[in-house]
């Protein structure tokens, strides 16, 4: 799977916030005391931790996993947050709009692997600045350049170089990659005059 971020998600952390607030508090003093201490409350899915549908929410330093399907606690702890979170993630709205946020998140995470795939055969594609009309040198294991000009000894030797041509390497002399580039350009010429004539 790629590599999907872990992030807070600001929508379920507030609804869970203001749940957990209201559940909790007796009193409007506790319930500014229950504020503060879920301050740092977040919310956040991440499919490479776990796989099956789940969400996990970190108060502190305490964190748990709780199952999407099911709302129950699948790891971890929050202490007497717990049953609460339960609850909340129980509610049919509640759950159906995480189901439908993990279905996004899988759906963006197989989009960025495909991405990557194609990314990663684009990289692996020559380009043109690597390989083009222009003379393509090999590597020889024999016969190294000791004098500087960029070809090994033998291809100055036969006057004959390796040219990309329609996707096949040919060795050539210039004249001779010349005249198949002259003849492609009297072919499509010819290609146009009869398109032109039709």
């Amino acid at each position: 799977m790629a590599q999907e971020k872990s992030t807070n998600i600001s929508k379920f952390t507030n609804s869970l916030m203001e749940f957990l607030i209201n559940a909790m508090a007796d009193r409007h003093s506790e319930a500014r005391h229950i504020a503060q201490r879920l301050n740092n409350l977040k919310v956040y899915m991440d499919p490479l931790k776990v796989t099956e549908p789940h969400f996990f929410v970190s108060i502190g330093i305490s964190e748990a996993c709780y199952s999407i399907e099911t709302g129950k606690k699948m790891d971890g702890s929050l202490g007497p947050e717990d049953g609460y979170v339960s609850r909340w993630a129980g509610r049919s709205n509640i759950a159906n709009e995480l189901k439908a946020h993990w279905k996004k998140l899988l759906d963006s995470a197989q989009e960025e692997e495909q991405e990557e795939a194609v990314k990663k055969a684009l990289d692996m594609l020559p380009t043109r600045k690597d390989v083009g009309p222009q003379e393509v040198e090999e590597e020889d294991d024999l016969g190294v350049d000791m004098m500087g000009t960029g070809r090994s000894k033998f291809k100055r030797d036969r006057g004959k170089r390796r040219y990309l041509y329609k996707g096949e390497l040919l060795d050539l002399t210039p004249e001779e990659y010349a005249a198949l580039l002259e003849a492609d350009a009297l072919e499509a010429e010819q290609n146009k005059d009869f398109d032109s004539d039709i």
